[in-house]
Order: C-alpha cells, then structure tokens, then sequence
C-alpha cells in the first residue's frame, strides 16, 4: 500500500506508474491524479503536445538563429556544419570544454530549446565555450563514459592478449 500525494489516499502498489528514480521504484501519484494532471498540461499546452513537438523545437530554435553561427567548420577535421538543418549526422554538435565555469552544464542544443534569447539567456550562451564538431568527431571525444571504456578495453587486451592497444 501506498498514498498518493495528491489524493491522499492509500492504495494498492499496482495503482502506481513505475518510476525508476524513487527509492521504491513507484510514482508518488496514483495512475488517476497522474493521468488528470497530464490532460490538464496538455490542454494549458498545446504546443508542446508530441504532435507539434517539433514544430515547437524548431520555433524556439529560429529564435536563436541569429546568435548561434549558421555554418561553420568541425574543429577537428575541418568538415562543413550547419545549424538547424534536421539532419542529425550534417549538424553542429556542440562539445562542452570547460566544466568548471558557471555556464551550461547541460546539452547545449536542449538548453537553447529550453530557453527564450533574451539578454541574459544569451550572456549564458556566449560565455560558455563551446567547441564545433560534426558527429563523427563528436562521438570520438573522450568524455568521461568513453574514457572508463578505454581503460576497461585495455584492461581486457592486456590480460587476454598481453599487450595494450
């Protein structure tokens, strides 16, 4: 048994979503509070509905055209990228390089999504540095999962074939 947050009521496990972030692995709203809730947000939003999702996504990055380049250079290989082309493997990716500095700390592109351009939004954007990269530089990068990867694979070679890679 379990109560619901917003109803108050207690009620059996399996009138709960599942929730893999919570300590019990249940939402803290019963299915009936959760599922009004999400008719409400939909019918106060109907832009961000899945439908016009990316209709919305592509709005709010027009909005930000003018201050993200429209072309450039992968800094690695030296490859023509754009912004906002709806190709995945022909876009900008951008690369986080200094974490330590009070900027965005999450992916650049759902950050500009997520955030209107006004004058401090885009004092953020600038003073974030970030790098230019084509997908297929991007993915090489060694973030800090593909650097444990690393180590984990020359760990393998150097045990079964004796040597490193």
């Amino acid at each position: 048994m379990k109560k619901c947050i917003i109803c108050d009521k207690l009620l059996y496990l399996s009138n709960f979503y599942k929730d893999p972030y919570r300590k019990d692995g249940l939402d803290v709203r019963c299915k009936k509070c959760r599922k009004k809730i999400d008719q409400k947000r939909r019918r106060d939003n109907p832009e961000k509905t899945k439908s016009n999702r990316k209709k919305w996504y592509q709005n709010k990055l027009k909005l930000w055209i003018d201050i993200v380049p429209k072309e450039c250079n992968c800094e690695i290989c030296g490859k023509k990228i754009y912004f906002n082309t709806g190709s995945h493997t022909n876009s900008i990716h951008f690369d986080h390089r200094h974490e330590g500095k009070e900027s965005i700390k999450k992916s650049p592109i759902n950050w500009i999504s997520n955030h209107y351009p006004t004058l401090k939004n885009i004092l953020i954007w600038k003073q974030s540095d970030f790098g230019k990269l084509c997908k297929t530089c991007n993915i090489g990068l060694p973030t800090i999962k593909r650097t444990n990867w690393r180590k984990n694979v020359n760990k393998y070679v150097s045990r079964n074939y004796g040597g490193v890679t």
